[in-house]
């Protein structure tokens, strides 16, 4: 689908990718394997250097015969704004890396708080619902698709005094 998406798009105008996240697989709390997974199953984004007046037409001919685009994600009564939210592309723009990755954040449990010293959780730990020390994983709250959803992202939560193990964390 991403291919099709950048054969049949102006590359100069628009820019489709795929949001992914770092995933690791755990066994007694150690890291086996590390992968890289779909953060948002079904969905393909598109990034635009032209306002969204002036590509929602555009990109609706442009896509209308790719079989696997279903729908485009509206907002509105009118189900005429395609674009994400402003809080939605700030919080996704900051949560991802140059190739579209949400990598793992690395943190210190202060209490029954975490303080996130490297990542993208890295200053926005009040979005943080639930720690799984022994998965590495943190899941955060965010506003998407006219709802909220649950991601689950790496973090590793360090001991005081511990150092970061660089398998694990962000580069």
């Amino acid at each position: 689908m991403l291919a099709r998406l950048k054969k049949c798009l102006d590359v100069d105008a628009y820019t489709p990718f795929i949001p992914r996240k770092a995933h690791a697989h755990t066994k007694s709390g150690a890291v086996q394997k590390k992968e890289i997974k779909i953060c948002f199953p079904g969905y393909v984004f598109i990034r635009s250097k032209k306002r969204v007046e002036d590509s929602t037409h555009e990109l609706q001919s442009s896509i209308y015969g790719i079989n696997e685009a279903y729908y485009f994600l509206c907002y509105g009564n009118d189900k005429q704004d395609m674009a994400l939210r402003e809080d939605e592309r700030v919080l996704l723009e900051r949560l991802m890396n140059a190739e579209f990755c949400m990598d793992s954040s690395v943190g210190f449990m202060e209490g029954d708080c975490v303080n996130v010293i490297s990542g993208p959780l890295d200053g926005i730990e009040s979005r943080i619902i639930k720690i799984n020390k022994q998965k590495r994983t943190a899941v955060i709250e965010v506003d998407m698709f006219g709802g909220k959803k649950q991601v689950t992202l790496m973090l590793e939560v360090l001991e005081k005094g511990q150092v970061p193990d660089t398998k694990t964390a962000p580069h």
